[in-house]
C-alpha cells in the first residue's frame, strides 16, 4: 500500500463511507464490496485501502453459550424460552410482559416471580430492554409478511409448549416420566 493510500485510509471513519460498488453473485447477493465513497468528501476510494473490521461468525455460538451458561439454571431455562420467541426485527414478539406470563403459566409460578429473571436477562446481555434483544442474540433479515406474521407463530409456540406438557407426552422421545413431566425439560427440547 503506498504512503498516500495510508494517510487516506487513517483519515476515514466507518460512518463516513458507503458501498460504492460491489461485485454480485448469480443469484443477486454481494459477494464484495469493490470501491467505497467517502460521504464527507465525495471521494472514491478503492475497497482493499480501506481498514474495515473483519466480523468473525465462528465464535458467536460459543459466545451465546457462554453467555447463558453465566445465569443461574432457572433463569438459563427462562431465557431459552424468550430466545424462542425472537423475530427479525432485532427483538422478541410478544413483549416480555406476555412471555413472563405464559413462562409462569407453563411452569407454574407466579409471574410476578418469573419478571424477576429479567434484570438478570438484561445484565447478562441477553435482553438490551422490554423488548430488544442483546446485540449477540439479535437477528434480522425479515419480511414485511414476516412481521405480520409473528403475534400467530408466537401463539402457536406457546400452545405447542403448554399442549405437550399438559398431556403427559414424551418430549424429543425422552422416555422417562420425570424429564418428560419436568416443565424446563420440555422448554428446552420442544424449543431446540
Amino acid at each position: 500500500m503506498s504512503n498516500m493510500s495510508q494517510v487516506v485510509s487513517q483519515a476515514l471513519s466507518r460512518e463516513s463511507l458507503a458501498a460504492w460498488t460491489v461485485s454480485r453473485t448469480r443469484a443477486g447477493r454481494i459477494k464484495r464490496v469493490e470501491a467505497c465513497i467517502d460521504m464527507a468528501t465525495g471521494e472514491i476510494i478503492p475497497a482493499d485501502g480501506v481498514p474495515l473490521p473483519v466480523l468473525d461468525l465462528r465464535t458467536k455460538q460459543a459466545d451465546k453459550e457462554r453467555v447463558l451458561n453465566s445465569v443461574r439454571p432457572e433463569v438459563r431455562q427462562f431465557a431459552y424460552f424468550v430466545l424462542a420467541f425472537a423475530n427479525k426485527r432485532r427483538g422478541i414478539t410478544p413483549g416480555i410482559d406476555r412471555l413472563c406470563h405464559w413462562y409462569a403459566d407453563i411452569t407454574g409460578k407466579r409471574a410476578d416471580n418469573v419478571r424477576r429473571y429479567v434484570p438478570k436477562l438484561e445484565q447478562a446481555g441477553i435482553l438490551a430492554g422490554d423488548n430488544l434483544l442483546g446485540p449477540l442474540f439479535q437477528r434480522t433479515g425479515g419480511t414485511a409478511r414476516a412481521h405480520l406474521g409473528e403475534e400467530a407463530i408466537a401463539a402457536y409456540r406457546y400452545q405447542r409448549i403448554k399442549w405437550k406438557l399438559g398431556h403427559g407426552r414424551t418430549v424429543a422421545g425422552c422416555a422417562s416420566d420425570t424429564a418428560a413431566n419436568d416443565p424446563a425439560y420440555a422448554i428446552t427440547a420442544t424449543l431446540h
